[in-house]
């Protein structure tokens, strides 16, 4: 099992180096998940280092790319085509952008969020705007929470517009009263007294 150190030292031995060699057996040993496809042997090492694998996703080139994860911190793999490494970390581009992150986090990371998104459907919200608004956002509110109050503020136009709803989910962290102010609050009353 990889632990977070042994781990750290494996993340910045990449970053110095732009890959890790890692054993490998010849390509035809890889092993299949399910049905995901089959996985190279220096992916399944990374996997018993303690690594999640997600998927695969296509990179320029003659290199596959593959989605892994330690924790919730997404982590991209490549194996160049027919080599017995692979090579973790960023895939920089020649304005030294990370060409592949966003491609990476929502393999790792799209389905977390998704389940988010249902669990907020299914909350209690105090609901600001149209219901047939072109734009949902849901807010983490304290009624006592100055940038809460500028949010609420700004979008005047938006809501009032038909653009924009807002579904405030309702918590007291900030002050001893906060938890009294979001237990009293709802509807309009939310919204004309609570700012």
């Amino acid at each position: 099992m990889i632990t977070t150190k042994s781990f750290a030292r494996l993340l910045a031995t990449a970053g110095l180096f732009g890959f890790i060699a890692l054993p490998a057996q010849a390509e035809e040993n890889t092993v299949t998940q399910g049905n995901k496809p089959a996985l190279p042997e220096p992916v399944m090492e990374l996997l018993a280092q303690g690594l999640k694998f997600h998927d695969t996703f296509e990179v320029q080139g003659d290199i596959q790319g593959y989605a892994l994860s330690y924790g919730r911190e997404p982590i991209a793999a490549y194996v160049p085509f027919g080599a017995d490494y692979a090579i973790v970390g960023k895939l920089i581009d020649s304005l030294g952008n990370d060409v592949m992150e966003g491609k990476v986090q929502s393999i790792v990371l799209g389905p977390v969020l998704e389940k988010a998104w249902e669990r907020f459907e299914d909350t209690r919200y105090v609901v600001d705007g149209k219901d047939d608004a072109s734009h949902v956002v849901y807010t983490i509110t304290d009624p006592n929470c100055p940038y809460c109050n500028a949010l609420w503020k700004n979008s005047r136009s938006l809501i009032e517009q038909g653009e924009l709803q807002l579904r405030h989910i309702l918590v007291g962290v900030l002050s001893e009263d906060s938890v009294r102010k979001a237990a009293a609050c709802s509807g309009q009353v939310f919204l004309a007294t609570a700012f």
